[in-house]
């Protein structure tokens, strides 16, 4: 289980999310361009890259944690939670105490 609130920021539960810079993950993934977008409704990143068999643009937006929505595109790091959500930040997360509660 994690906690998810982007007015407030990101918490993370070390356990169930992976860290890594933005444009690592992108590069990863083959995406070719990233925008960052800011609106009346929030902020977020903009990745596309082309389809390998149809030369056509695909678009994946990444929602950027309130706290981190004035950070530039190579400060950004990119938690992957448990679910698969992803989510922006240029905040660091650092591991402060783990318990274990049981077996997973």
């Amino acid at each position: 289980m994690y906690s998810r609130k982007l007015s407030q920021g990101v918490s993370p539960n070390s356990a169930n999310s992976i860290i890594m810079k933005l444009i690592e993950y992108l590069k990863n993934r083959y995406f070719i361009s990233v925008t960052k977008i800011i609106g009346p409704d929030g902020a977020y990143i903009s990745a596309k890259k082309r389809k390998m068999h149809k030369q056509m643009q695909y678009e994946e937006l990444f929602p950027i944690d309130k706290c981190s929505q004035n950070g530039r595109l190579n400060e950004y790091r990119i938690i992957t939670l448990k679910d698969g959500s992803v989510i922006a930040t240029i905040n660091d997360y650092i591991e402060t105490e783990t318990l274990s509660l049981g077996e997973e």
